[in-house]
């Protein structure tokens, strides 16, 4: 919203809404092996309003589409970066798609339905959904 605000809706660019809310950084968290940065939820959280401009039911829904397929390519490299997901039949893309998709799906509702879960909450759930194991400690 604060982009819209500033440049106008038409002058906002993908580059501005991912440098916005730090989408490199939150693609991060999906691979992170420790306790303290692998919670994507704590950083939609201090960014919501943006995410809820972008991701939202009122937000644009080519915005939300550029930001999916570049989170999906952040995680493409991250997946070759750390070397995980390379022992899967299934192709990376697909992966990358599939672990993409439940995040935004995720965020948009917890965004958006009245729930009282906490970002610890929902990326634990997530983790545990994603990887079928507890999150590191």
């Amino acid at each position: 919203m604060e982009l819209i605000l500033e440049k106008g809706y038409d002058a906002v660019s993908i580059q501005d809404v991912t440098d916005r809310a730090d989408l490199a950084r939150a693609t991060f968290y999906l691979h992170a092996r420790d306790k303290g940065s692998w919670n994507i939820f704590e950083h939609i959280e201090q960014n919501q309003s943006i995410y809820r401009v972008i991701l939202g039911s009122k937000g644009s829904s080519q915005i939300a589409h550029r930001v999916h397929e570049y989170m999906v390519v952040e995680t493409l490299k991250e997946m070759q970066r750390l070397g995980i997901y390379a022992d899967f039949d299934t192709p990376a893309e697909i992966t990358a798609q599939v672990i993409i998709g439940s995040i935004l799906s995720l965020a948009i509702w917890w965004l958006e339905t009245p729930n009282d879960y906490t970002p610890q909450q929902m990326g634990k759930m997530l983790y545990e959904t994603l990887h079928h194991s507890s999150p590191p400690s």
